[in-house]
Formats: structure tokens, C-alpha cells, sequence
């Protein structure tokens, strides 16, 4: 797997390191050789790089079930999650298409709160247009059935199948869909906000603690201690560092790494 680089910088008498996590994407995050980015996957990489790569990894091989025949997320029209969500989907779709075996494809609904504006409907742009471009079938909500989903549990099994099928083909949603079958709904939280999200995270923290490790890094000369600094929206990567950094102390031998973010408290309530 490719480790994304560290760049020595001082600020204000500050010595600070850059993980340019913004070079990894997903083949990177999930081992692939480096030439399924520059074929198949190239545009599908273009949606998935950095935090997104590394929190989706576990969810994209979740999807290569054949069983998983529809993801469901929630959250607003313009979320980086809902795009990147529709790029691994679409992604997956693609390779479903070149087996003999012709699995069932697999339908990504989007359920959001905010009404979709007629101009954007007509003419999608921004993270949006990518969705609905990828597959992405985008079902607005009134305010107490968002409130159903945005209580599901925050696991990859969440939202029941009786609850998925009346919010989508119901009074719940305007949309009709294929309906799955009972075990093929993943469903995935909030920003990805699930256990699935924790390995690609907990990969960056190995990287980033060896690195610190490393002699250049940890010289007499240089600083022993350091504090990882995130910034985080649902605080679902953030809180997963904070995880690793914890298992990871025993091999902090050279270095002393705590964490510090500003972390939205549902994420912490959940």
C-alpha cells in the first residue's frame, strides 16, 4: 500500500509535519496495483482520495458481495460523502459489468432533508451533479422521516429493510426503486460514521507513527513530542485516529503522539 508523504515546514518558530494524504486515493487504500487507477478506476479515483479513500476502503470491499445489491446513505444535497459514496458504487457497478457471472447492480439511494432546488434538479452541478451522474437516486425527506434515519444505529446493517422500503416507495419518497432483497441493503451513516471506516483510518495512524519513528524524524536534535492535528466534519476520521493513536502507544517508544481536534459532539454522542 502506498504511504502518503510527511513535509517538514516551520510556522512561527513551530516545527510542523504535512501528511499529504491528498496523494492517496482509493487503489492506493486498498492495495491495488497502481494500473487499475490509470485504467479502470482512474475516474473513479478522481472522487476518492485523502480521508475519503482512506475511511471508504472498507465499505468498497464490503460492496464486493454480490449479495450487496443497494447502498444507502443520508445527509445534504452538496455532501463530499454523498459524491464519493456514488463514485464507489459506480466503481463497483463497472466491474460487476465484466463478470460472466452478471451479478445484480447495485442502486445507491440518497436520502437528504433539504429540498433539491428545480435548478439544480435541471441542471445538477457541484457535488450533486456528480452523484446523480454516478447512479445516485437522491430521495427528500419531510422532517420526521429523516429523523427515522438519522436514528438508525451506525453500523452497516442500521436501517431495516421494512424501514428502507416505505421511505423509499412510500410516503416517505417520491421515488420508486428496485426493491433489494432482505440481507442486501448497506447501509452507511452519516460521513461514514462505522466500524467498516476504522482499518483505512487505522492504516494512516501506522504510517504516521513509523514515520515519526523514523531516526530523521525523532533525532536528539528534533522534537520527541507531537500532536496530530485533524480537521474533521462528522468527526468519524478524527475519532478513528484518536483510536489508533490509542493502540498504537506501546510501539511509541521514540516519540510521544496525542491528538487534538475539534469533533462535532453527535459524533461523540454516537
Amino acid at each position: 500500500m502506498m504511504s502518503s508523504s510527511l513535509k517538514r515546514c516551520v510556522l512561527r518558530g513551530r516545527t510542523l509535519f504535512l501528511k499529504h494524504d491528498d496523494a492517496v486515493c482509493l487503489c492506493d487504500a486498498m492495495g491495488a496495483n497502481k494500473s487499475q487507477c490509470r485504467g479502470a478506476d482512474a475516474q473513479w479515483c478522481a472522487f476518492l482520495r485523502g480521508n475519503k479513500a482512506r475511511k471508504l476502503v472498507g465499505i468498497a470491499n464490503a460492496l464486493s458481495s454480490p449479495q450487496v445489491t443497494a447502498v444507502a446513505s443520508h445527509g445534504g444535497i452538496q455532501s463530499n460523502s454523498m459524491a464519493a459514496l456514488s463514485a464507489i458504487v459506480a466503481r463497483e457497478n463497472a466491474h460487476r459489468r465484466t463478470l460472466q457471472s452478471k451479478p445484480s447492480q447495485v442502486e445507491f439511494i440518497y436520502f437528504t432533508r433539504t429540498r433539491v432546488p428545480s435548478w439544480l434538479k435541471q441542471s445538477p452541478t457541484g457535488n450533486y451533479g456528480d452523484a446523480v451522474r454516478n447512479g445516485a437516486k437522491v430521495v427528500e425527506l419531510d422532517n420526521a422521516n429523516y429523523d427515522v434515519v438519522t436514528s438508525a444505529p451506525c453500523r452497516h446493517d442500521g436501517l431495516q429493510v421494512s424501514t428502507f422500503r416505505r421511505l423509499v416507495d412510500g410516503s416517505g419518497g417520491a421515488q420508486k426503486s428496485e426493491t433489494p432483497a432482505p440481507s442486501s441493503i448497506l447501509w452507511v451513516p452519516m460521513g461514514g460514521a462505522m466500524p467498516e471506516a476504522a482499518p483505512g483510518v487505522f492504516s494512516m495512524v501506522d504510517e504516521l507513527v513509523e514515520q515519526l519513528c523514523d531516526s530523521a524524524m525523532s533525532s536528539s536534535s528534533g522534537p520527541s513530542r507531537w500532536v496530530l492535528a485533524m480537521a474533521s466534519g462528522t468527526g468519524c476520521a478524527a475519532l478513528f485516529a484518536h483510536t489508533g493513536i490509542e493502540h498504537r502507544k506501546q510501539d511509541l517508544k521514540k516519540v510521544t503522539l496525542s491528538w487534538f481536534c475539534y469533533v462535532r459532539r453527535h459524533m461523540a454522542q454516537r
